[in-house]
């Protein structure tokens, strides 16, 4: 009885962590990018979405027909590239030495949203790069199946508060996937790179 509880202890350890790693963890986009700009003087994004607008980055740096063509984006000064739907100025790379100015193709939010609601077990994350909170939610899942069907294998026999406690991990588990769903669905996750998730419209 006490092992089991401790095991839940670091359920819910794990739940808590990773709710406040994604509301703190910061962005790693360039400073000097239109995009930080545009990000640092706005709310949220969700202000972005229920506008219904559709969103083009910009890059920066010199713009021609070698660093900035189709698909990836097109000139729209001597000194900016404009990014075609679903395409970003990459965090890693120097834009001057950059074959394309925008190189960095975004997840998109559909598909994110789609394997998170079917899977409940983190590939929608993994999907988006977010492989350490897809690999621990798809961990937590299995510990739960693990301590209902095969620690407690005879509930018949097993004291009543243990079933309750059972279905409460159950029960936070549900509302974990739920926020997850929520976050996903007004596009509030960055990828694991940090970059943003390309919307419905895109």
């Amino acid at each position: 009885m006490v092992k089991k509880i401790k095991t839940s202890n670091v359920l819910f350890l794990c739940f808590f962590m990773f709710i406040s790693l994604d509301i703190i963890s910061p962005s790693k986009l360039k400073e000097n990018t239109i995009l930080r700009k545009f990000m640092s003087t706005q709310v949220t994004n969700s202000t972005i979405l229920s506008d219904s607008i559709l969103i083009n980055y910009f890059a920066d740096g010199q713009c021609s027909d070698t660093n900035c063509k189709a698909p990836f984006g097109t000139c729209s000064t001597s000194n900016q590239c404009k990014c075609s739907q679903g395409w970003i100025q990459s965090p890693f790379r120097n834009v001057s030495t950059a074959e394309n100015s925008c190189d960095y193709q975004l997840k998109k939010q559909v598909w994110f949203f789609s394997l998170e609601f079917l899977s409940w077990i983190g590939i929608g994350h993994m999907y988006a790069s977010r492989f350490l909170y897809g690999i621990i939610k798809c961990s937590v899942m299995f510990l739960i199946l693990f301590m209902d069907f095969v620690i407690i294998y005879d509930k018949t026999r097993a004291p009543k508060c243990l079933n309750y406690f059972i279905h409460f991990i159950y029960f936070s588990f549900f509302v974990w996937h739920t926020y997850d769903l929520v976050m996903i669905g007004t596009n509030l996750y960055l990828d694991g790179n940090g970059m943003p998730i390309s919307n419905w419209q895109s």
